[in-house]
């Protein structure tokens, strides 16, 4: 017999938009570098493979991980737009969004002109989140994780992260 007595309710905790901020920060990062690095290795792979067909040499190897072509290619791309929608996050400016828009002190609008985040930005909104009629495509993972969008992020994580610049009280 279960017990009827009324359980209270927990009072809904709200995220702030320096953890939004700052978890979506890091989760770019760290996915970036695991899809750099699968880029990597999925090009030595496959530029491997392309030659020893070129040249009739398939040499019989281990393979460690036991996935076909296609299936790389969907995880690589799986990455891609993960990537893409985690920096988005991050730019976001619609009011229901915790983002950098909640940092009165960070003109959000010339960030989005940043030609990169731009690119980034109108992927999520036209390809990724959204499937626009016209053929958009995905970010260049070039663009996706280059230096220019590393640094940002690292930026911005620091003065998040360290409260340098603050958030509006809502």
């Amino acid at each position: 017999m279960k017990n009827k007595t009324p359980q209270k309710k927990q009072p809904k905790q709200l995220r702030t938009a320096r953890l939004s901020v700052s978890v979506a920060i890091q989760d770019a990062l760290e996915v970036g570098k695991i899809l750099k690095k699968f880029v990597e290795i999925f090009g030595v792979y496959d530029e491997k493979k392309r030659t020893e067909i070129k040249n009739r040499k398939v040499v019989n190897e281990e393979i460690t991980i036991n996935l076909s072509g296609y299936e790389l290619t969907r995880i690589n791309g799986a990455l891609r737009d993960y990537l893409t929608l985690r920096i988005a996050n991050i730019f976001d400016s619609r009011p229901a969004c915790k983002s950098l828009k909640d940092y009165p002190d960070i003109d959000l609008n010339k960030i989005k002109k940043i030609p990169e985040i731009k690119k980034i930005l109108h992927a999520r909104d036209n390809w990724i989140g959204h499937i626009n009629k016209r053929f958009i495509g995905p970010v260049d993972k070039k663009v996706l994780y280059g230096k220019k969008v590393i640094d940002l992020l690292r930026q911005i994580e620091i003065l998040v992260c360290t409260e340098t610049i603050k958030e509006k009280n809502n």
